[in-house]
């Protein structure tokens, strides 16, 4: 059980226009070589840009946030697996604990990470645009179509954009080993007019049911321009804390 809240660093990393300047580095010297294999094997630019832009925010913000890698070159750093759930961090020198979660929509890469391995974390970055009908049914319960409908027409595609986020982080804390399917995550979203807030602050979300009981999670979301961010965790009995979440803005070059 945790003696103080838990910390969670975070970074939101854009590409420029068009993509142009995808990166800052040519990817050799933010890449170890067992990711650019990797790389080379992705035959999609979609895909490759997404592999492009997740890995180097998410190095990028480790390099910010941990001591074991602030005098690393990137290339000597390997994130191993999807980089979702618990972290497969390897440098030269050791291994370091810790949850990181990369989520990428267009040219944007939203991180997350805390270096503590019982503290699951998952994080989702969604674009707000209209969804089907399909959609709906496929990942939502009648509960959350009804919460949903009772919002204003101009609000819903916000409320599914951040309904879908929601489910989507929690399912990357859960990880692979468990298979879960997206309605058994049941959220409520009441405040979702009042996102538009000056400070920009994280603004909670109910789980009425999940795995482990809604009561175990914390999840937070804020809203930026047309894209939504979420942050959820898993802390059980010690959801009597609230994590502390701070933003890392990343250099120009890691």
């Amino acid at each position: 059980m945790y003696d103080s809240p838990p910390i969670i660093y975070w970074t939101l990393y854009e590409a420029g226009d068009y993509r142009s300047g995808l990166v800052p580095m040519t990817p050799a010297s933010f890449l170890h070589p067992l990711e650019l294999q990797r790389m080379e094997e992705v035959r999609l630019r979609l895909r490759r840009d997404a592999f492009l832009i997740g890995r180097w925010a998410a190095k990028a913000l480790l390099k910010r946030t941990q001591p074991a890698m602030q005098h690393l070159p990137l290339c000597r750093v390997f994130l191993g697996g999807d980089v979702n759930g618990l972290m497969d961090l390897t440098t030269d020198r050791q291994t370091v604990s810790g949850c990181l979660a990369i989520s990428t929509s267009g040219r944007q890469a939203f991180c997350a990470v805390t270096y503590r391995d019982d503290l699951p974390l998952g994080a989702s970055l969604e674009h707000i645009h209209p969804r089907a009908d399909s959609f709906l049914v496929d990942y939502f319960t009648r509960l959350e179509i009804q919460e949903l409908r009772g919002y204003p027409a101009a609000v819903q595609n916000a409320w599914m954009a951040l309904g879908w986020s929601v489910k989507a982080a929690v399912l990357t804390a859960l990880g692979t080993e468990l298979r879960v399917e997206a309605r058994e995550i049941v959220v409520s979203i009441p405040n979702l007019l009042a996102a538009k807030n000056p400070m920009q602050a994280w603004l909670p979300v109910e789980l009425i049911s999940a795995p482990g009981g809604g009561d175990g999670w914390k999840v937070m979301w804020q809203l930026r321009g047309e894209y939504i961010f979420t942050i959820a965790v898993w802390m059980g009995k010690s959801a009597i804390f609230q994590p502390v979440i701070k933003e890392v803005t990343l250099p120009e070059e890691a």
